[in-house]
């Protein structure tokens, strides 16, 4: 009988990952903009925004509505940041997925292959 792999965190890969990542990478203090998130990561607003809903329900992403936008401008933009929980919680998936990609390279070295 095999080992059991570690389990990777079901929470945070794909698309959530990637949107953490970028999130991550802004200036601090600097926002991303949700216009810019679709424009990087290629995906729809309605592929992206179920993905940030449920960061933001999970506390790794704030979202600000920015005000006094005039009406005639159209929708007021909304501006992404991580948290620092957020920020825990990357480092802590990409912890993971090194642990376990190193895990099976050497177990497949050890077992010969």
């Amino acid at each position: 009988m095999s080992e059991a792999q570690p389990k990777i965190n079901n929470s945070l890969r794909g698309l959530s990952l990637r949107v953490m990542a970028l999130l991550k990478e802004a200036p601090t203090g600097d926002p991303y903009y949700m216009s810019t998130l679709i424009k990087v990561t290629g995906k729809a607003s309605d592929q992206l925004v179920p993905v940030v809903r449920r960061l933001v329900r999970k506390g790794w992403v704030e979202v600000i509505r920015e005000e006094g936008r005039p009406v005639h401008t159209g929708s007021p933009r909304r501006f992404l940041y991580i948290t620092d929980d957020g920020r825990k919680r990357l480092a802590e998936a990409y912890e993971m997925m090194e642990k376990n990609q190193f895990g099976e390279y050497y177990h497949r070295k050890s077992a010969g292959g």
